[in-house]
């Protein structure tokens, strides 16, 4: 398992990179500290995210992060058997699940990456990056009534998704409701 020092360290950068901590200046200082932060009101529905990603049942492997990190980032050709590896090694972790959809929809494979969305959802169902995946591949695959009910979903989940906000309206208008 992940050691609480690296989750801790982890969970803080990203806290500050998706701005839900932000650096606090220690008591009777003028330098920022490190090791004190305040957290924004965006950081309460996300705890349930990173709690996911970072405890899930992982075991300490480099075989998975070196696949992991392929997976989210390599070209859709070269992440797509690194995704395939990722989830074999750990089935529940649900952004590696997510990640794959990714690949997948990129490919042009919209009914695998379905597939794939539909089991991030069932390991994160309150996960609003997962919901809006699923709506870019049902308007893909010419599901509009579905896809605008997953963009709902994400943006009901996540208020500042502007985006799925958006294209759930756009679907909504050219289905005439």
């Amino acid at each position: 398992m992940r050691s609480l020092q690296s989750l801790t360290t982890a969970f803080v950068a990203c806290s500050i990179a998706l701005g839900f901590a932000t650096p606090s200046l220690a008591a009777n200082s003028n330098q920022p500290t490190w090791t004190t932060y305040r957290f924004t009101q965006r950081f309460v529905p996300s705890t349930q995210k990173v709690a996911t990603t970072w405890l899930s049942p992982l075991a300490e492997t480099d075989q998975f992060e070196r696949v992991f990190e392929r997976c989210a980032n390599a070209a859709p050709e070269e992440a797509l058997s690194a995704c395939e590896q990722a989830t074999a090694l750990e089935p529940d972790v649900a952004i590696a699940w997510d990640n794959f959809g990714a690949v997948l929809e990129q490919l042009g494979r919209y009914e695998d990456a379905l597939v794939a969305l539909n089991r991030a959802i069932a390991l994160t169902p309150n996960d609003a990056n997962i919901w809006y995946n699923v709506g870019v591949v049902l308007a893909k695959l010419q599901q509009y009534e579905s896809s605008v009910a997953a963009f709902e979903e994400a943006y009901r989940l996540n208020p500042e998704d502007d985006l799925a906000r958006k294209y759930a309206e756009l679907l909504r208008s050219q289905l005439g409701y």
